[in-house]
């Protein structure tokens, strides 16, 4: 059993464009942290298992934490860059509903991609005391990094993964942003 987790591009074009460059700068989780953790997830790719929707790219995966985590955050990267918006709940179960980029979790789940420039302190208390076991989807930073409401201290915790890798994943999304920005910057 595997899982597909993707983005929905604004035009047949951004998908090309950061198909191409995806194709010419994506490393995986072994490459980016020196071989630390090994690489299982395929993509990105539009040829998803689980999600047949139109204008996709994304990754196939059945890996463990913290790839999977890695791989979300390059979706979530994705997305802020050439990914659709569309009006969606920001914070579960609140009924708050805004138009904000968003990524799709086996082809059929709609999950919002929650700036934290735009949403910080807009949040509902946690845990919601009317339902302590909503969660609220994590606040991400503008390289899809999730700021609050993630995993990875807690992986640090337990011993999943050692701070030297955050901070390689941390890196990459930086590396990543930098390199888009410069090609946008020569292109217009």
């Amino acid at each position: 059993m595997g899982y597909s987790i993707a983005t929905p591009m604004k035009s047949v074009k951004a998908k090309a464009e950061m198909r191409a460059f995806m194709d010419e700068h994506y490393r995986d989780i072994k490459a980016v942290t020196g071989g630390r953790y090994n690489a299982f997830a395929h993509g990105p790719t539009d040829d998803l298992a689980y999600d047949h929707g139109k204008c996709r790219l994304g990754f196939n995966y059945n890996c463990p934490d913290p790839e999977r985590d890695y791989i979300f955050a390059l979706v979530k990267w994705m997305a802020l860059r050439a990914g659709r918006r569309r009006k969606l709940e920001v914070f579960e179960q609140t009924g708050v509903m805004a138009v904000v980029p968003y990524y799709v979790y086996d082809g059929f789940e709609a999950i919002p991609i929650v700036l934290v420039s735009e949403w910080k302190g807009k949040e509902p208390p946690y845990p919601w005391p009317d339902n302590p076991n909503c969660e609220a989807w994590p606040l991400v930073d503008e390289h899809g990094w999730t700021i609050q409401g993630g995993l990875w201290e807690r992986y640090v915790e337990v011993g999943l993964i050692e701070q030297e890798g955050i901070d390689a994943v941390v890196a990459e999304l930086h590396r990543l942003t930098e390199l888009w920005e410069s090609v946008h910057a020569a292109s217009h």
